[in-house]
């Protein structure tokens, strides 16, 4: 068996160690560098004294901005983030979707920023601004969302500030370990102060909700109960003489063809009572329209006057009104009638400021035992009787004669 010479064991050794220091030292370096947080993106001067500008003065920077945008070439992300930041300073967008939509940009710039340069105050703010956007746009989930996001970087980034600040101050003044635990529990405390201050701002923004709620529900319950009374109202119209304020002619003929039916099943008596207005034509001729009206109020004034309870009087137009007598016999309606015939005959109408006029009307009384047919007969019936008063010469109440 050959034995390898003692200088070639030797060599095959050395090269194995070498590899193996080699190995070590790379893999090393590796960890070192995963174990460092990825380097910050540069940032052109011109920008940042742009962004610190437009917090300042947005109409000078907004002088500035294009010349910049000009200058600017191959943009990192950094920039391009403050640029729209300082867009969102300079314009003033009362719009808040639009406002919204400009911010919700900086998003995708910020997958591509470092988070320890993000929770820096010149980033930070964007993630303030937009979770105020989504407020005022009612998305409160994601106002939630980037308001926790921007109080922790924000708490990240004092603490980081303070924990710059106490390196360098114990590197250069080497203070003791208690003065660095007193300046970090004075830290805490302004962090504390801050998160309280944000809490008290969430918890009024949730107040001024609430409120907008309740005004909303009252303007809600305002205007449906104006509607009911608007509603009620419009009934009322449907079923009312507008200028008298009598029945109208449809409510009336719907309660006649009930009193007949009634008649019909259960023979109950009622009674009906034309009028018409002797010569009302002149009225309207010599003296107006206007005068005319008047009378028709003072008419329909003095006939609910003479009216008892249940009686109906209505109006059918013009200067024709009906009156219906339920469960009266012909002699008691009559007695109405002539009640209002003569407290007619006696009232004075004014025409002017000396001038009176003298109103009559001609009655026709029928009751439905005389008819036994529809309530179209009874009016028929009542017409006829009301027409023979005015030729026996008017102001007088006639009875249906069969």
């Amino acid at each position: 068996m050959l034995l390898k010479p003692p200088h070639a064991v030797f060599n095959k050794f050395l090269i194995m160690t070498l590899f193996i220091i080699i190995t070590m030292s790379m893999a090393k370096m590796n960890l070192a560098n995963a174990a460092q947080p990825p380097e910050k993106l540069s940032v052109r001067e011109t920008i940042c004294e742009l962004n610190n500008l437009a917090t300042h003065s947005p109409k000078l920077a907004q002088k500035q901005l294009g010349i910049s945008l000009l200058e600017a070439q191959n943009l990192n992300p950094a920039e391009q983030y403050l640029l729209t930041l300082v867009k969102v300073k300079i314009e003033d967008v009362s719009d808040h979707w639009r406002r919204l939509v400009l911010l919700e940009s900086l998003l995708p710039l910020a997958e591509s920023i470092p988070i320890e340069q993000l929770q820096s105050t010149e980033f930070n703010q964007g993630y303030h601004w937009l979770a105020q956007a989504y407020s005022q746009t009612g998305d409160f989930e994601n106002a939630y969302k980037y308001k926790k996001i921007y109080l922790e970087y924000f708490i990240n980034n004092i603490e980081q500030i303070n924990k710059q600040e106490t390196l360098a101050l114990k590197e250069k003044y080497e203070i003791s370990r208690a003065e660095i635990e007193h300046q970090l529990l004075v830290n805490r405390t302004t962090i504390n102060e801050q998160k309280i201050i944000e809490a008290n701002n969430t918890k009024r923004l949730y107040q001024q909700n609430i409120v907008v709620i309740v005004l909303f529900v009252f303007i809600f319950i305002f205007l449906l109960v104006r509607q009911v009374l608007l509603s009620k109202d419009l009934k009322t119209l449907a079923k009312r003489d507008n200028l008298t304020g009598l029945y109208n002619r449809r409510n009336l003929f719907k309660r006649g063809q009930i009193l007949a039916e009634n008649y019909a099943k259960h023979h109950q008596e009622f009674c009906l009572l034309m009028i018409d207005i002797d010569h009302f034509k002149n009225v309207n001729d010599n003296y107006g329209h206007d005068v005319g009206d008047k009378v028709l109020k003072r008419f329909a004034k003095i006939g609910k006057s003479c009216m008892r309870k249940g009686e109906v009087l209505a109006r059918i137009g013009g200067e024709e009104f009906i009156v219906l007598f339920p469960r009266e016999s012909l002699s008691q309606s009559f007695d109405v009638a002539e009640r209002f015939r003569q407290k007619l005959e006696q009232t004075s109408f004014k025409v002017g400021k000396q001038k009176t006029l003298q109103v009559t009307a001609s009655f026709g009384l029928v009751a439905m035992s005389d008819i036994d047919g529809s309530f179209n007969t009874l009016l028929n019936a009542a017409d006829q009787a009301m027409y023979q008063a005015k030729q026996q010469g008017r102001n007088q109440v006639v009875k249906y004669q069969a």
